[in-house]
C-alpha cells in the first residue's frame, strides 16, 4: 500500500511540473530578462509547503530524520557548479524530466552526465559528512507557516468555487508556477514520510558513490513514476514529440550533466533537492548553494544577452 500511494503522490508531482513549466533555469531568466519573480517564488513556496506538510505529519508518525551537512564553500562551490551545468544542460533537474516526458530524448543522457561528474567529484574531494540534525522548534516559524498556508488555502477557496471551478483548473494544460509547486512541495512531504525520499539528483550521486541497493531501487521507482506523471500531462495536452538525439545536443546534455553532478555531490544535493530537502529542513548549506546556484544562473543568463545581437529595426 505504501509503494502504491508513493506511486500515486510521484505520478501527481510529476504531472504538476509539466503542468507548471517548472524549471529553475527558465525562472531566473524570467526574473533578469522579465523582471518576473513569479516563477522564482513559486520554488520557494514549494519548501514552505514541504515544511508545513512536514510540520502537520510529525504530530501523527514519525518520519525519517534527515542528516544536516556543513555550511561550507564547498556548498558555495557545488551550487554555483550545478546552476552553469544546468545552463549548458538547459534545464535543472525539474526541467530536464519535464522535457523528457516530452520527447526530447537527448536529456537521457544528462543522469548518465551527472553519475560521470559526481563519481569523477567523489575521487577528488571527500564526501561532505552528515552531521546530526536537531528537531525543530520555532513557534514563530509553525506561526508564519499557519498565516501563509491560510492564505493560500482561502485564496484557492475564492477562485474555486465549485466542483466544476476545481476540475477544470486540474485539467487544464497550465498551472501557474504557484499551485504546481505547492502540489509538489506536499507530495514531496509526503513521498518523504510514507516511502523514500525521491529527489533524483540525490539518488544519481548516491548511485555514483556506491550506496544501498534496495534504497535506490525503492528511489528510482519513485523518479521513474515522475516521469511517468510528466509524459502523462504532456500527452494529455498533445505536447509529446518524440525528437532524437543529435550529436551535439548528447553532448550538450552529457556535460551539462557532469557539471550538475559534480555540483550536486559538493552541494550536496542538485536544486530539486536543494528545494525539497535542504531548505524545508533549515539547512543553512541548503540555502547556501541555492543562492549560488540562481547566482551562476543569472550571471550566464546576462552574458547571453549581451552576447546576442539585437534585433534589427523593420
Amino acid at each position: 500500500m505504501a509503494a502504491l500511494f508513493a506511486l500515486v503522490l510521484a505520478v501527481f508531482a510529476g504531472f504538476a511540473a509539466q503542468r507548471g513549466s517548472i524549471c529553475a533555469v527558465a525562472a531566473v531568466r524570467d526574473l533578469i530578462l522579465r523582471r518576473s519573480a513569479r516563477r522564482y517564488l513559486a520554488f520557494l513556496e514549494a519548501s514552505l509547503w514541504t515544511l508545513a506538510t512536514l510540520g502537520v505529519l510529525s504530530h501523527f508518525m514519525t518520519a525519517p530524520i534527515p542528516a544536516d551537512d556543513d555550511a561550507t564553500l564547498l556548498s558555495a562551490f557545488g551550487g554555483a557548479l550545478f546552476g552553469i551545468g544546468a545552463v549548458v544542460n538547459g534545464a535543472c533537474a525539474f526541467g530536464s524530466a519535464a522535457r523528457l516526458a516530452r520527447g526530447e530524448l537527448s536529456f537521457l543522457f544528462m543522469p548518465a552526465g551527472m553519475i560521470a561528474g559526481a563519481h569523477l567529484a567523489s575521487l577528488a574531494i571527500p564526501a561532505p559528512a552528515p552531521i546530526a540534525h536537531a528537531a525543530l522548534n520555532a513557534p514563530l516559524l509553525a506561526l508564519a507557516l499557519v498565516f501563509f498556508v491560510g492564505w493560500r488555502v482561502f485564496g484557492a477557496i475564492d477562485k474555486l468555487n465549485s466542483l466544476a471551478a476545481l476540475r477544470r483548473r486540474l485539467l487544464a494544460e497550465e498551472w501557474s508556477p504557484g499551485a504546481a509547486m505547492a502540489a509538489i512541495g506536499i507530495s514531496s512531504a509526503l513521498l518523504t514520510a510514507v516511502f523514500a525520499p525521491w529527489p533524483y539528483s540525490t539518488l544519481l550521486v548516491e548511485i555514483a558513490a556506491g550506496g544501498h541497493a534496495m534504497d535506490q531501487l525503492k528511489r528510482a521507482f519513485v523518479a521513474l513514476s515522475f516521469v511517468a506523471g510528466a509524459w502523462l500531462a504532456a500527452r494529455l495536452s498533445g505536447a509529446v514529440d518524440l525528437v532524437a538525439p543529435r550529436v551535439f545536443p548528447l553532448l550538450q546534455k552529457f556535460g551539462g550533466g557532469a557539471l550538475m553532478g559534480a555540483g550536486a555531490f559538493l552541494a550536496p544535493g542538485g536544486n530539486d533537492a536543494l528545494v525539497l530537502g535542504a531548505m524545508p529542513n533549515l539547512f543553512v548549506y541548503g540555502f547556501i548553494a541555492y543562492g549560488a546556484m540562481t547566482a551562476a544562473i543569472a550571471v550566464l543568463v546576462l552574458i547571453e544577452r549581451r552576447l546576442t545581437p539585437a534585433p534589427r529595426p523593420a
